[in-house]
């Protein structure tokens, strides 16, 4: 019987003599359903990178296969999954993998109420250890303490309000619970800033939020150092960046505490 099996060429493992190395390549936006720490089923957003060494390019299909196989699977320190999207490539010259996922995860308040925090779970294979980072996006609210003082001087008026945000990065223990670490850093945001944007309120309810941001004004600044204060004891390593949002402004303010030199 005549053979009808056709052998195509391996474009990705192609010599490229002289090209140039290429730190990341691979897939981005992937959509994958996984349950979270809390045990929730969840919509994920994931991405997988290897680097690539005088090849034409990587097979993206393996990096797939490596993401399907874990379709609903709990998100965790996968240190497997590093290694094998890196072994998927040892034919091109991968020396370095990179896993990321983000998803929005229901946290409850001190009042019952959810409230969506934004997550992201990293790790990287560069040399021998996976190195993995918890991202947290948290809201809150803050006065604009010059527009308070001013409002109070003039004996009336309403100082603005800013609508803000911060996104907290910290290096994780392998051993670290990590429901229990993404609780305590977003109830740990929560108590430093005071003030959370919340999904529902009833007027006598909206009154005292009202009143209680009184006592919470906060310059970009004083958030991003108060909120960095409060990791120390979280992460061994950690960068804290802080948004305002303006309201009376055409732009926003920001700022930064990075504790160690590892990330940016």
């Amino acid at each position: 019987m005549e053979q009808c099996t056709k052998i195509y060429s391996d474009y990705a493992n192609q010599r490229a003599k002289g090209a140039k190395t290429l730190s990341k390549v691979g897939i981005k936006n992937f959509k994958q359903r996984r349950t979270d720490f809390n045990g929730d089923l969840v919509m994920s957003t994931q991405l997988a990178y290897i680097d690539i060494h005088e090849r034409n390019g990587a097979h993206m299909s393996r990096l797939v296969s490596a993401l399907i196989a874990r379709n609903r699977d709990t998100l965790c320190l996968d240190n497997d999954l590093l290694y094998e999207l890196r072994s998927s490539h040892k034919d091109c010259g991968a020396k370095t993998s990179y896993w990321g996922c983000s998803w929005e995860s229901v946290q409850i308040m001190p009042n019952d109420q959810e409230l969506l925090i934004g997550v992201e779970l990293a790790g990287s294979l560069i040399r021998r250890t996976p190195k993995w980072f918890l991202t947290t996006f948290v809201p809150y609210t803050s006065v604009c303490p010059c527009s308070a003082e001013m409002v109070e001087e003039a004996g009336y008026g309403h100082p603005h309000m800013q609508r803000a945000g911060t996104k907290i990065t910290g290096e994780l223990d392998p051993e670290e619970d990590l429901s229990e670490t993404l609780t305590m850093t977003v109830a740990t945001v929560q108590r430093v800033v005071g003030l959370i944007p919340q999904p529902f309120m009833k007027r006598p309810d909206e009154l005292e939020w009202c009143k209680n941001a009184q006592d919470n004004r906060f310059f970009v600044e004083d958030a991003a150092r108060l909120i960095a204060d409060s990791m120390d004891d979280l992460y061994e390593d950690y960068v804290v960046e802080c948004t305002h949002n303006e309201s009376i402004h055409l732009h926003d303010v920001f700022a930064m505490h990075r504790k160690g030199r590892k990330l940016l």
